[in-house]
């Protein structure tokens, strides 16, 4: 049984961990538990280490003595034995509840506490009641046996709940004290399909119990654990899913914590608190969105990858999770159709726009005749141009930004040059575009690095 705690340096809880493995695997290991006491008298765990000795040569551990020497032969009663077994099971269990606290409560030294349940898991139960009484406490569950106790009646417990699998039960979410992060770890990789629900009611589960700490505990206290546990469990899964856990504490966020957002409502009016959880989804930038709304958004700005309400750009991250989005496949087809669509503009056209630009940033004349001129000749040579090209003139979204107010443009070259001829944006504001996708076609540059696109949308 480990032992963990701050108290335990990280290469002794180690090496302790192979220890009372080996032992597991072969409680007769002379050797192991030799190098075990040792490392129980380097942490000051001398009881622990009296105890393993005495077992190591062959002595009885602490027998007690009648005033004559001769040993105390009386047997216990019957029940003793049946109360030992349920008392490491109950101390097993304990245990696990100790290492998470431990986990979630840093700051809390635990390590003797879990010495002693440790003790108690492998039969060394004297040890750890003569400690508790020669610190003046009274335990029920070490000390209420009448064998320690002297009453001579057995004392009242509470049945053992049959075990359930860490597996089962961290999937079902069964409450109570959270499940060890391994426990959750091992679940998501079990079930890849239910895996975000997994980790939400991991969650779930952090929150009822931290509430039940006491009514000072208030919701940063709860945000800043499950912030630790968020850590915790994204260095415990593979990197396809460490998302997952960050993922569960956005919804918890929104359905238990009440978080706020810089938007009250969804971009067609419905309160955000009535996104339902499988559309909801939270930018970098504090936003919250209806995924499904989302999607529509950026298809109709033929995949502009920026905040609708704000035009700022989505960060790395967040396009990463609108395309990993089960709702997000179709943004993911869009970027892939960008992405195609830089390659095979040809010298020829380059060059055009650069010519067609200059034209329009320096038109100063009245009726902008040169303009219509340079806008007219530039869509009859498009006309030209075989479909793969047209559709790059027509669909593709540089990444061009207006000189003056450095918002993002939303037009594709195509959509800028028609609305210059139409009078529904000034020839300058086009040109400006125009020049600077020229440059971007020049340099050969995809529209972003999309590593992304090749990942499990499902996921």
């Amino acid at each position: 049984m480990a032992v963990a705690g701050p108290s335990v340096p990280w290469g002794q809880q180690s090496l302790l961990d192979e220890l009372l493995e080996a032992l597991d695997s072969d409680p007769n290991n002379v050797e192991a538990k030799r190098m075990l006491i040792d490392q129980y008298r380097n942490l000051g765990w001398e009881d622990a280490a009296a105890d393993l000795t005495r077992e190591v040569e062959g002595r009885p551990p602490w027998p007690s003595r009648k005033r004559n020497g001769a040993s105390d032969a009386t047997p216990p009663p019957p029940y003793v034995a049946m109360d030992m077994v349920a008392l490491r099971s109950e101390a097993e269990a304990l245990l696990e509840e100790m290492v998470i606290f431990q986990q979630l409560a840093p700051d809390m030294d635990c390590g003797q506490d879990m010495a002693d349940l440790a003790a108690l898991c492998e039969g060394r139960m004297f040890s750890v009641a003569r400690r508790t009484v020669e610190k003046g406490f009274y335990c029920s569950t070490a000390m209420g046996s009448p064998a320690v106790t002297g009453k001579g009646k057995k004392p009242a417990r509470k049945p053992v709940a049959n075990s359930t699998s860490a597996v089962a039960g961290v999937q079902n979410g069964y409450g109570g004290v959270p499940a060890s992060v391994s426990a959750v770890a091992t679940a998501v990789r079990s079930d890849r399909g239910g895996a975000l629900e997994t980790v939400i009611k991991d969650f779930e589960d952090v929150v009822r119990w931290q509430r039940t700490l006491g009514t000072t505990v208030d919701d940063e206290q709860v945000r800043a654990t499950l912030r630790k546990r968020v850590v915790a469990l994204r260095s415990a899964l593979p990197k396809e899913l460490a998302h997952l856990s960050s993922d569960a504490l956005m919804h918890i966020e929104h359905e238990l914590l009440k978080k706020t957002y810089n938007n009250t409502e969804t971009m067609l009016g419905d309160p955000v608190s009535d996104i339902p959880r499988a559309n909801f989804w939270v930018s970098e930038d504090n936003y919250a969105w209806d995924m499904a709304e989302l999607v529509q958004a950026i298809n109709a700005s033929k995949g502009a990858l920026r905040n609708p309400l704000t035009k700022d750009p989505f960060s790395v991250a967040d396009i990463e999770a609108i395309i990993r989005h089960p709702l997000g496949k179709d943004v993911a087809a869009v970027q892939i159709e960008q992405k195609k669509l830089k390659h095979g503009v040809r010298p020829e056209t380059i060059k055009r726009l650069k010519a067609m630009a200059a034209v329009l940033l320096s038109d100063d004349t009245e009726n902008s005749a040169p303009s219509y001129a340079a806008v007219d000749e530039f869509l009859s040579y498009v006309a030209t141009l075989p479909e793969m090209e047209r559709e790059t003139i027509d669909k593709l979204k540089v990444p061009a930004v207006d000189s003056h107010t450095r918002q993002p443009f939303d037009d594709t070259i195509g959509d800028a040059v028609r609305d210059a001829k139409g009078n529904r944006i000034c020839f300058h504001k086009a040109g400006d575009l125009v020049k600077q996708a020229a440059e971007f076609l020049g340099k050969g540059q995809g529209l972003v690095s999309m590593p992304y696109l090749t990942m499990n949308a499902t996921v």
